[in-house]
């Protein structure tokens, strides 16, 4: 499937769901929102990592430069929007840690990539999504203009996140005889993930149109970080590696083409859960997965100019 045809998958559910709202299929929608809000969040998104890296074939890195280049480019990228952006730094926080790795970014290796690429790119989408755990909801409450900048983050909440866990428990599993088994019965709940989640988003952004009309500053600032700040950042620390002899040429171009993804659907659910930044992240999201059809393209450009493929 080609970056534009995935791009509008993305978009004909949050269509389903916005036309969801307007023909008043759901008699009370928020508390629908509500529930398929957890069914996202506490089943199907784990399950989703968990087939990605229990299911696939892949040798574990040994470089530390490969660990390290997932949370650098990050810790970076937000130091600085937490510099410009302190008022909205939370949210921001939450929307470029989670990159929509799993859905877009693990099927746009193995397009541009090859299939051999399947098992380092899970590894790559379980560093992203484990850091972004930890790290996302943490600073949304503890950075968020909303919550107050003396918010406590509810850590036992956190560690009740199955997102949280969903990795370790497939890097565990992964060596027992029939995995695959488990992967094929887990499968089916994983494909339920994005597309659930985005009739979701589509009937919340029906249910809040008038606080969601127009773009603002907000949700710009969101977008700027996710599609321009962050892959630089990355790209300038992954394309050093590489030229260090610290990440080979397949580690360095997956871990930039994950670095350049939208935000993913996964942060709206974190924000629903927590009732912070709703608003700038459900824009962010739509904006930035419409605009990625221009960056995304250009990033991987520029890859192929600095590591002078054809």
């Amino acid at each position: 499937m080609s970056p534009l045809a995935r791009v509008l998958a993305l978009l004909f559910p949050i269509a389903l769901g916005t036309f969801a709202g307007r023909i008043g299929l759901f008699s009370k929608p928020r508390a629908a929102i509500a529930n398929l809000n957890r069914f996202a969040l506490f089943f199907a998104f784990p399950s989703l990592i968990f087939v990605g890296v229990a299911g696939a074939e892949f040798a574990i890195p040994t470089t530390p430069a490969f660990w390290l280049a997932v949370p650098v480019p990050l810790a970076l990228t937000l130091f600085f929007a937490r510099l410009f952006q302190r008022k909205f730094s939370g949210s921001i926080s939450l929307s470029v840690a989670f990159g929509n790795v799993a859905y877009l970014g693990l099927p746009l290796c193995a397009a541009i990539l090859g299939e051999e690429v399947i098992g380092l790119a899970s590894l790559s989408v379980a560093v992203h999504v484990g850091i972004a755990m930890l790290v996302g909801p943490y600073l949304l409450l503890r950075w968020s203009g909303d919550a107050g900048d003396g918010a406590s983050p509810n850590v036992r909440a956190l560690l009740k996140q199955p997102l949280l866990w969903a990795t370790p428990i497939a890097l565990l599993l992964k060596p027992v005889p029939n995995i695959e088994l488990v992967v094929s019965t887990v499968r089916p709940l994983a494909s339920a993930a994005a597309p659930v989640a985005l009739f979701m988003l589509g009937l919340y952004l029906y249910e809040e149109r008038t606080a969601l009309r127009g773009l603002d500053g907000p949700a710009i600032s969101h977008v700027v970080v996710k599609l321009i700040l962050l892959p630089m950042v990355a790209g300038a620390c992954i394309v050093g590696g590489y030229r260090a002899g610290w990440l080979d040429l397949m580690q360095s171009r997956v871990l930039w083409i994950l670095a350049a993804m939208p935000s993913a659907i996964t942060t709206f659910s974190i924000a629903e859960e927590f009732d912070v930044g709703v608003h700038h992240i459900a824009k962010s999201i739509v904006l930035s997965s419409v605009l990625a059809l221009a960056t995304v393209p250009g990033w991987l450009f520029l890859m192929n100019q600095l590591f002078e493929l054809p």
